[in-house]
């Protein structure tokens, strides 16, 4: 086997996991035979020279035997190893010799077969495919010289990866248990110092390891090692080890601080992760967690969140300090919030805090508000300072109102505010004493 197939079992493994160790070599055979792995044939051609050189057109075969990745990826990983072969170890010969002095892009290359086999059965499909196209297009590279054309390919052997492939599967057993006897001390170690499995992804040690032991299975066709991290608490579900390793944590942490779980959608490490929960019930899955979140007064309900975790405090704050809720919309806590709420009923449905409105004297009318909230504390702070109400048009902050008021007739339905104006002889029409006196208020 190339160096380059036992570098990538020594990394990933085979894709089965054996449940309990075979008792007998001939079970350890029917594993194996069950293993399904991708197998493919790929050429290499010298075609994009000049077609007077003897060497073009020439051809290189190669197999590719791979479990857990797709054809075309194990095809693609296998041109960058070439390429990247050409340049760590230049050689006289074959292709690598060739890719140094034509460059890779004067190749085009493509896979020929591909199949999907029983390990043992796609190494042999593999060996005897690559013999056979060798064979057939002139057997292998004997010299490059360019003044002789010589039927050949660019491979320096007849193909194959020869021998046993019996005996070559359990020599990958044997490198892949010691790889396994590296990485298992690494593991104990981590449990002596934590106490549990839960290594983080980022661990510089182990991350690698236990991600690719979720997501490939690794190591797991050692029955010793797979019962010991049963035994251990080790958590194969990537989702389930994602809540129970950083996500629950980070809540109980919370929780213990704050004495509730109303986390902001701000909070750096948790607003987008209780954000999920509420609209995409993430981790829901997990009875445990969901009970646990009942028990603490989690709020699912996004909209009833922000009410109850945002709003509503704001505006108790708010009516603590001024003992009313005339909030301007200029105030940039509440401004936008209690608009939301006069135009857009926002909130309402909730009995509980619209009974709490109604108790502290909230004005769901914004054109109500605007009067009561602005308009007449500053018509009654301006009369109670000149004791009359011919407000200039030139005032900062009532001309343009009693211009309105003059012009639109703005506030007079409201039969109340119109009466205060009369009581104090606010004029219509300041400027004609006639028209002011036919003037109708109505």
């Amino acid at each position: 086997m190339a160096n380059h197939d036992i570098r990538n079992w020594l990394e990933h493994g085979p894709a089965p996991t054996i449940e309990a160790p075979p008792p007998k070599r001939q079970r350890v055979e029917e594993d194996v035979e069950e293993d399904k792995t991708n197998a493919l044939i790929y050429e290499w051609r010298l075609d994009r020279i000049d077609p007077e050189h003897p060497l073009f057109d020439t051809c290189y075969f190669g197999q590719v035997v791979r479990t857990g990745l797709t054809h075309d990826r194990a095809f693609q990983t296998r041109v960058k190893e070439h390429i990247n072969g050409a340049i760590r170890e230049p050689k006289d010969l074959g292709l690598h010799w060739a890719i140094t002095n034509f460059g890779e892009e004067a190749f085009s290359r493509e896979i020929l077969e591909k199949e999907r086999l029983p390990r043992i059965q796609a190494m042999d499909w593999a060996d005897e495919r690559e013999r056979a196209l060798i064979r057939e297009h002139g057997g292998m590279m004997q010299n490059c010289e360019p003044d002789t054309r010589i039927r050949q390919t660019f491979n320096l052997t007849p193909g194959g990866q020869q021998g046993n492939a019996r005996k070559r599967w359990d020599g990958l057993l044997a490198c892949l248990r010691k790889k396994l006897m590296e990485v298992w001390p690494k593991f104990k170690a981590y449990y002596e110092k934590h106490g549990h499995l839960r290594v983080h992804r980022l661990d510089p040690d182990l991350g690698n390891t236990v991600h690719s032991i979720r997501s490939q299975k690794c190591f797991l066709w050692h029955a010793d090692f797979n019962a010991w991290l049963d035994a251990h608490g080790f958590v194969y579900d990537a989702r389930a080890w994602h809540l129970e390793g950083e996500v629950w944590p980070k809540l109980k942490a919370y929780y213990e601080k704050h004495r509730h779980l109303r986390v902001p959608r701000l909070d750096p490490d948790l607003g987008r992760l209780v954000n999920s929960i509420r609209c995409k019930k993430s981790f829901m899955w997990h009875t445990d967690f969901k009970a646990w979140l009942d028990a603490h007064g989690f709020v699912y309900d996004a909209r009833a969140w922000h009410l109850e975790g945002e709003v509503w405090p704001k505006l108790k704050a708010y009516y603590e300090k001024h003992r009313h809720l005339r909030v301007p919309l200029s105030d940039p806590g509440l401004g936008n919030t209690v608009h939301s709420i006069r135009s857009k009923k926002t909130f309402l449905w909730h009995a509980d805090f619209k009974a709490w409105l109604d108790a502290h004297g909230f004005v769901y009318d914004t054109r109500v508000w605007h009067l009561e909230g602005e308009v007449w504390p500053k018509l009654k702070a301006y009369y109670e300072k000149h004791r009359h109400l011919r407000v200039p048009i030139s005032d900062p902050d009532l001309g343009r109102i009693v211009d309105s008021i003059r012009c639109k007739k703005c506030f007079l339905w409201h039969a109340d505010f119109k009466a205060w104006l009369r009581e104090r002889d606010f004029k219509m029409h300041v400027r004609d004493e006639r028209k002011n006196a036919e003037s109708r208020w109505i």
